[in-house]
């Protein structure tokens, strides 16, 4: 908006409030976030942070959530009048690189999930950029299973599918899972076909659990 003699009242109200938001607008980090892969910080915070990262850095739906809302820029001057707790990926991600203000995961996601209220609160929730947030959502849920699904599985869970393999002593069982190693993961088997346990995947035991129920005769 630019000023004129013309109207003196709407240019003094336009600047007390181009003031006021000046006044309360939060510290606007420059650059980018860079991935920190030596977090100081407990595990499932630091598999949180990977998601996130991705999001933020691989994903167009994040766009407009990536930085700080910068209002001035914007001409939204009326922003931190709405929206209280300003809130973004960059400002998640910077946090839990600096290390000391999340502890859980919850701790995280409340933040999360404060990017996404935040844009419904200023901009309806029928809006394009609204519908927007809510894909993020989604795309944040999916990049978080598909993270755990490429940990490593549990020795509770190795020891549990290879219990149930022996059990059902079925060959036709044994040759499904190793046609099924074959076609998705052949360096899992050795050239006997043996199965290296040690290195399962919550992926694959999902799968193996799977073909191992269509076996089991109920009791």
């Amino acid at each position: 908006m630019s000023t004129t003699a013309a109207d003196p009242a709407a240019d003094i109200k336009y600047w007390l409030q181009y003031i006021d938001c000046a006044l309360h607008h939060p510290h606007l980090p420059s650059g980018r976030h860079s991935y920190n892969a030596s977090l100081s910080t407990v595990p499932e915070v630091r598999d949180l942070y990977h998601s996130l990262y991705k999001l933020y850095s691989e994903h167009s739906c994040s766009v407009n959530f990536r930085e700080p809302v910068n209002a001035l820029q914007l001409g939204a001057l009326h922003y931190y009048d709405v929206i209280t707790e300003p809130m973004s990926l960059r400002t998640v991600l910077d946090r839990i690189a600096a290390g000391g203000h999340y502890t859980t995961t919850a701790q995280v996601l409340r933040d999360v999930d404060l990017i996404w209220s935040n844009c419904a609160k200023f901009n309806g929730g029928d809006s394009v950029i609204t519908a927007e947030a809510r894909s993020c959502a989604k795309t944040l849920q999916s990049l978080r299973q598909a993270f755990e699904d490429e940990q490593l599985a549990s020795t509770e869970d190795i020891d549990s599918i290879n219990h149930a393999v022996e059990s059902c002593n079925n060959y036709a069982l044994m040759q499904e899972l190793i046609d099924y190693f074959k076609a998705n993961d052949p360096s899992m088997l050795d050239a006997e076909s043996s199965l290296d346990l040690a290195s399962l995947k919550v992926r694959h035991v999902k799968v193996m659990r799977a073909i191992i129920d269509r076996y089991v005769v109920p009791a």
